[in-house]
């Protein structure tokens, strides 16, 4: 198992970027490279947020931010996220981010977990089943949206364009994250066996801290959820090798049970 600790210093706030992806044949989990940064204006931008921990007596948002993940706005009281960003913390010990960066000092940004549901068969040593849902303790602002979840139905294809959009590293040079960019791909593999859309990065992609993040899909004009972020492949920096997301057409049914 490989813990991957990131540590990265902003202004006037600290954000110990935690991303801990358990792999045997991959390594962790990352963040968007060589993507577009989106404005408070942005569509995706009132769909994505943050997933971190913050001291439970924080009045503050200049308290120490720790472990950097992303996730995505299900319900107004839900966020879909992976299962190892949030698997061995307490919900009171969460916060959801409703920002554009994690330099936003203004504690009502975020928003305490009050429960967290990991996916039964998640394993933390292959990262299979890596979803987690958080519920929060009260609802998101309102002008957030929710996004609904593909259905099994729905097929994607390597042809496709996906949109993903996290909080991770922007540049492995600098290690700067915090701010949230999107990126369009194509699946380069799509993975019946490990339940995964598979993306081959050139240059760009994820990289750490955004885990949980989702890829969202267009179908016939409406967006959808179709994976979110799990794991990277061992050995390779930010913007090469693959990023893996959890194929949601395989777990939707777990995911509506939970979010009624």
């Amino acid at each position: 198992m490989l813990n991957w600790i990131h540590m990265i210093q902003l202004p006037n706030l600290h954000i110990v970027a935690l991303a801990i992806l358990s792999f045997t044949l991959n390594s962790p989990s990352f963040a968007i490279v060589g993507g577009k940064i989106l404005t408070s204006s942005d569509d995706l931008a009132k769909r994505t947020v943050v997933v971190a921990k913050m001291p439970t007596n924080a009045t503050r948002a200049d308290y120490d931010l720790y472990g950097l993940c992303s996730g995505v706005l299900i319900s107004p009281n839900k966020v879909l996220t992976a299962a190892h960003c949030v698997a061995y913390e307490a919900p009171d010990s969460i916060r959801v981010g409703f920002t554009i960066t994690t330099e936003e000092k203004n504690i009502n940004s975020y928003i305490q977990g009050k429960e967290i549901l990991i996916h039964p068969s998640y394993n933390s040593e292959n990262s299979m089943n890596d979803l987690a849902i958080i519920e929060i303790v009260k609802v998101a602002p309102n002008d957030y949206k929710t996004t609904p979840i593909i259905s099994n139905l729905i097929e994607v294809k390597k042809s496709d364009q996906l949109i993903l959009s996290g909080y991770g590293i922007n540049d492995p040079k600098t290690g700067d994250d915090g701010i949230l960019k999107s990126i369009e791909m194509s699946p380069y593999q799509i993975s019946l066996i490990t339940k995964e859309l598979i993306f081959k990065n050139n240059g760009y992609g994820s990289c750490k801290g955004d885990s949980g993040g989702p890829a969202f899909l267009r179908v016939e004009g409406k967006l959808f959820i179709a994976g979110i972020t799990s794991h990277g492949e061992q050995g390779y920096k930010c913007g090469q090798g693959y990023s893996y997301y959890s194929d949601l057409r395989k777990f939707s049914k777990w995911i509506r049970s939970l979010n009624k």
